[in-house]
């Protein structure tokens, strides 16, 4: 799935806050973090069956689901679940410079959103808060 994003920046902003208490990584981040972290996240909405990641995909981003469900699976068999507050994307973010490629097919079974950053932008954001650490959830 390319990610476009398909909300505007204050629909995005409110969006993405009501997932702060509810992800681990966010209540990690200082507040300071996350009002910069606000500005780079972009929102994009999805519906039952769309492909959000195929298997052999290069990751090119960062997301954290908002709303609604994605189901995880190898061909027809599904090994997990991802919902509300969980990541998805590109998730070694200590190691930005590294390729990753799915292993897995992630497809959507509801309605929903993910607030996500290209790793381009994710990039320049470490470069100027070199603290921060994020870790490997899945891929």
């Amino acid at each position: 799935m390319k990610l476009k994003s398909d909300l505007s920046v204050e629909g995005a902003k409110a969006l993405f806050e009501s997932v702060w208490q509810v992800t681990p990584l966010m209540q990690i981040l200082p507040k300071s973090h996350f009002a910069e972290l606000s500005t780079i996240f972009k929102v994009v909405s999805f519906s039952p069956g769309t492909v959000i990641i195929e298997k052999g995909e290069n990751a090119e981003w960062l997301g954290i689901i908002t709303d609604g469900s994605i189901t995880i699976q190898r061909g027809e068999d599904q090994v997990g679940k991802l919902s509300v507050g969980e990541m998805i994307g590109f998730t070694e973010v200590s190691g930005l410079e590294k390729e990753v490629i799915f292993e897995y097919d992630m497809i959507a079974l509801t309605y929903g959103y993910i607030a996500f950053v290209t790793l381009t932008d994710l990039k320049l954001f470490k470069k100027k808060r070199p603290t921060l650490v994020l870790f490997h959830i899945i891929r």
